[in-house]
């Protein structure tokens, strides 16, 4: 016998609002799973820390790196560029000397230039002690420039330190030892980013719908939303919970990875097309995502009525009398 069974959809503000919850809520387990489970683990049971103390001291030996305690980690230098530079050119395996660095610096410049030049050079070389001296003449007693000329000749100088640091520092990254460490610190971190990741999506994703009786996440349950089987109206199956999960992980998560979230974006935009709210993984899954409640009493717009019919198994009931007249 056909039954007709009526549920309120679910508004495409509330069913976005459960996703950004359902995320910030993944986002805060990922985050406590990684700092007290993927990264302790990693660390005691792999040379991790070994490696990347190694990849510093690799780094800051090339003098073009500063070690900074606070935050345990090394960053290019970012000033005193003379002193470092000549260190790295004069300790190296580049097979560079200091000669190499001031015909760079020759290149950039005008030799013994006028001071009534209206021109300011970008380097000025000081015969005497056989160095170049930068903004000599146009720099007060505190050290600061003095006027617009002064200041592009800053900018030009920073360019040339940053240009020169960006060449030097792609052959350091590319030498065997530092590329040999990049690699093995970057599948170590990628496992702690997996030991951590995949428990979040299996329990948010998973378990709680398979726990919870009308299998929806943390976020559905907040907005009062439940899973349904799209064909029945009845509460979804454990096999189509777990159906629907295999695709969500499938195509939001893995393909979200390589598609820098493009996948997601997709599923929000079918639940524009599609009256029902469905995604690809309710779609293949045979499920729908509704409202908790429905009443006939309810002032809701037609248009925001789902019907779902379907045929109970019962066979129609017969009036006797009315045949017998």
């Amino acid at each position: 016998m056909k039954q007709t069974i009526k549920f309120q959809r679910v508004s495409l503000f509330r069913r976005i609002c459960s996703i950004i919850f359902d995320g910030i809520i993944a986002v805060c387990l990922f985050v406590i799973l990684f700092a007290f489970v993927s990264q302790p683990t990693i660390s005691s049971t792999t040379s991790y820390d070994e490696t990347y103390e190694k990849y510093n001291n690799e780094l800051v030996s090339t003098h073009l790196y500063l070690y900074y305690e606070e935050n345990q980690a090394v960053s290019l230098i970012s000033g005193n560029y003379d002193k470092y530079l000549l260190e790295f050119y004069n300790d190296n395996d580049f097979n560079y000397d200091y000669e190499d660095y001031y015909q760079l610096k020759y290149e950039k410049s005008n030799i013994n230039p006028s001071l009534d030049s209206k021109e300011v050079p970008l380097f000025i070389y000081n015969e005497d002690n056989d160095t170049f001296l930068e903004n000599v003449y146009v720099l007060d007693k505190d050290g600061n420039f003095t006027s617009e000329i002064d200041e592009e000749k800053k900018i030009k100088v920073n360019e040339f330190y940053k240009n020169l640091l960006n060449d030097l520092n792609a052959k350091i990254l590319n030498q065997e030892k530092v590329l040999e460490y990049t690699q093995k610190l970057t599948a170590l971190t990628m496992l702690m980013f997996f030991i951590a990741i995949i428990p979040t999506i299996i329990i948010l994703y998973l378990l709680i719908p398979l726990l919870i009786k009308d299998g929806t996440t943390m976020g559905k349950k907040m907005l009062q939303m439940r899973v349904i089987d799209a064909k029945s109206g009845k509460d979804a199956s454990k096999f189509q919970l777990l159906i629907r999960f295999v695709f969500f992980a499938l195509i939001n998560v893995v393909l979200g990875i390589f598609t820098y979230g493009l996948t997601i974006v997709f599923s929000i935009i079918m639940m524009f097309i599609f009256k029902t709210r469905q995604t690809l993984h309710d779609l293949v899954s045979g499920t729908m995502v509704v409202c908790n409640s429905f009443s006939e009493s309810e002032k809701i717009s037609q248009n925001e009525i789902i019907e779902i019919t379907f045929d109970d198994g019962r066979k129609e009931e017969v009036n006797e009398e009315a045949v017998e007249e």
